[in-house]
């Protein structure tokens, strides 16, 4: 129940780096049950925020209080837990012994006991409703679970105050709405929290208040209820978003796919015209995702054949596919993009295949860093220096770094893996736009998503799959949100079963 008391009290945070003012006094607070939106474009302020009150930062001035009580920033506090996008679990330990990292292993006569260890996780589980497997390592478990998961983990020392940073940036909207339902019973419980999204309908949906940050400053602090999208858009980004308009492709083939697929997905029968936008879509590991990636040779295919005009394609790795003029873009940036500790510059330029030079050619450019900045300006990368470190960047700045570097060349083929995740809705606008420029060039477009908003405002067609099969192809009139979940759920009556598609 929300209460008009302030849990968390944030006064005067100041924070520079250099010449760069990433929070200039900020100023908001969060009432005990109350769910607040810290909402900003990509290098607004947020992450800064969020990194003093975590102790990674120390704040150049201002003080944070919890319940009235003025505490050290040192990250240490266990009235304040959080939830970051990375998530902090150990891939190889199993769900009991990630939980066990923060509460403490059992034992018995001086030995860890496996049971007690998974009793132990069982209870703390429940907070979140339970149903996952103890004994589970993490790698396999779902994105949703992993969330889940790491929010049990948050609130074992039962904190007042709870920060989530973009915790439904990759779930799809069946997932947001199993997180949720669990936290409207944290909300029940009194616990405060911050939840940073660019998401703006789960912001309308979860949230009571809206705080807002532009170029490092808090500019409003609003309910919900009282503030009409349009002037939300507006506040966050400082200016009207325009719609982005994608003109009808060509009638030109580009790539054509017949009974194309890996041994766990597909098969997919498709034509590929010149600058068309196709979404491969569905709901998390149901397979558009592994299709996207033999398109674009990170896995290999295993049945059908994949050709251009010109004749059937051959290759087997992403190296060969680029040289055949097919790129791609993963979603993965932590362990597969994202060179650690180098700078955007060297992230940007990492690959120098993508820029049509030798592997041994240009690596080091004079002009590199010179090249850097129109890249920077194109994709709206905050901050806006060459030489910072790539890791201290926000993840929707990061993942602008990772598109500009696929966009180096000019591809008749992209094969886009969320290409928006974790970015601000003015940064999608400015994304949309350069995908519409080049799909008017020629190029086209595969954009592999969960993130059904998406694929209705990009998409010429969606490919729609479902337990690895691609089920239903949708023209461009009939993709609706309402379609696209009904189908990816498997609660439409016409779907067809065997791969067949309309």
């Amino acid at each position: 129940m929300t209460s008009n008391s302030p849990v968390l009290e944030i006064r005067g945070l100041d924070k520079s780096f250099y010449a760069t003012h990433a929070a200039d006094n900020v100023s908001f607070s969060v009432n005990s049950g109350e769910i607040v939106a810290l909402l900003g474009e990509n290098g607004a302020g947020k992450s800064t925020v969020i990194k003093m009150l975590a102790g990674v930062y120390t704040p150049d001035s201002g003080d944070v209080s919890i319940e009235g009580k003025q505490i050290h920033l040192d990250g240490k506090n266990p009235e304040i837990a959080f939830v970051h996008q990375t998530l902090g679990l150990i891939e190889w330990m199993t769900v009991a012994e990630n939980i066990a990292q923060i509460i403490g292993y059992p034992k018995r006569l001086g030995l860890i006991n496996p049971k007690a260890m998974n009793r132990q996780a069982t209870d703390v589980l429940s907070i979140v409703a339970g149903g996952i497997d103890p004994e589970a390592r993490i790698f396999t478990l779902s994105r949703t679970d992993r969330s889940l998961l790491a929010i049990a983990r948050a609130l074992i020392q039962k904190p007042k105050v709870l920060v989530l940073d973009e915790p439904t940036a990759s779930l799809t909207a069946q997932d947001v709405a199993r997180l949720f339902e669990v936290l409207q019973e944290l909300k029940k419980g009194g616990v405060g929290i911050i939840y940073v999204s660019h998401r703006l309908d789960e912001v309308y949906e979860i949230a009571d208040r809206s705080v807002i940050m532009r170029n490092g400053k808090v500019v409003a602090d609003r309910q919900v209820s009282e503030l009409p999208k349009s002037e939300l858009v507006n506040l966050i980004v400082g200016k009207e978003v325009l719609e982005t308009e994608f003109k009808a492709p060509s009638n030109d083939l580009q790539i054509s796919l017949i009974e194309y697929g890996t041994e766990n997905a597909g098969p997919l029968t498709l034509d590929i015209r010149k600058g068309e936008v196709i979404a491969l879509c569905g709901l998390r590991g149901a397979g558009q995702d592994e299709i996207g990636r033999a398109i674009a040779g990170v896995v290999e295919s295993t049945r059908g054949t994949i050709s251009t005009p010109d004749g059937i394609l051959s290759y087997r790795k992403v190296s060969q596919a680029v040289k055949l003029k097919i790129g791609f873009s993963t979603s993965n940036r932590e362990t597969e993009a994202i060179a650690p500790g180098m700078s955007v510059k060297e992230n940007l330029f990492l690959n120098p295949l993508l820029w049509g030079r030798g592997i041994f050619s240009g690596i080091r450019s004079k002009n590199e860093r010179a090249e850097t900045f129109p890249h920077l300006d194109k994709f709206g990368v905050r901050p806006r220096d060459p030489d910072l470190s790539l890791d201290t960047f926000s993840g929707g700045n990061q993942q602008k770094v990772i598109l500009a570097r696929w966009f180096g060349l000019s591809f008749n083929l992209m094969v886009l893996e969320e290409p928006t995740m974790g970015v601000d809705i003015g940064a999608k606008a400015d994304i949309y736009g350069l995908f519409s420029d080049v799909t008017q060039n020629g190029t086209s477009l595969i954009i592999v998503s969960t993130d059904m908003e998406e694929v209705v405002r990009v998409a010429n067609r969606a490919v729609v799959f479902l337990q690895g099969v691609p089920v239903r192809i949708l023209e461009k009139s009939d993709i609706t949100f309402a379609n696209l979940i009904s189908i990816a759920s498997n609660l439409d009556s016409t779907v067809t079963s065997g791969g067949k598609t309309k």
